[in-house]
């Protein structure tokens, strides 16, 4: 089911100011940001070799990772995995009765379908499982 680390995102204020020390000071590539309208946040991808960091700023009060960022700082907030597909990954971890916060899989940064495992399961750390929505490998 699981492919591979597909990135580790950090919850920030400012994307951009956050964006800018891994541009300039570490000199890695930055993508341009996107607007993720189902999570209420902007992102940008830091790759480093086959993983990526993923910075997310949230967009609005009601983001889940405003949430965050108020009740416990800046950092890193999940990590997502990479998956064969992701309709049978949600039916497999349903199946297993492991909690999930999305129902179905939803649209997320990049191209991507997604879903989360809830943290109760996974001892206290949010996964995200992703796949692109057309099917190739990213």
């Amino acid at each position: 089911m699981i492919k591979k680390i597909d990135h580790i995102a950090i919850g920030v204020k400012d994307v951009d100011q956050a964006a800018a020390f891994y541009r300039d000071v570490l000199g890695l590539p930055v993508s341009e940001p996107e607007i993720v309208e189902s999570q209420k946040v902007k992102v940008v991808m830091v790759p480093v070799g086959e993983v990526k960091i993923e910075l997310m700023q949230p967009t609005s009060e009601e983001s889940p990772l405003h949430k965050q960022i108020e009740k416990g700082g800046e950092g890193i907030k999940h990590i997502c995995f990479g998956v064969e597909e992701i309709h049978q990954a949600h039916k497999t971890l349903s199946e297993k009765d492991v909690p999930l916060v999305n129902p179905e899989p939803i649209s997320g940064a990049h191209n991507t379908l997604a879903f989360f495992v809830h943290p109760k399961a996974t001892n206290r750390v949010l996964l995200e499982m992703n796949m692109p929505k057309d099917g190739e490998a990213h």
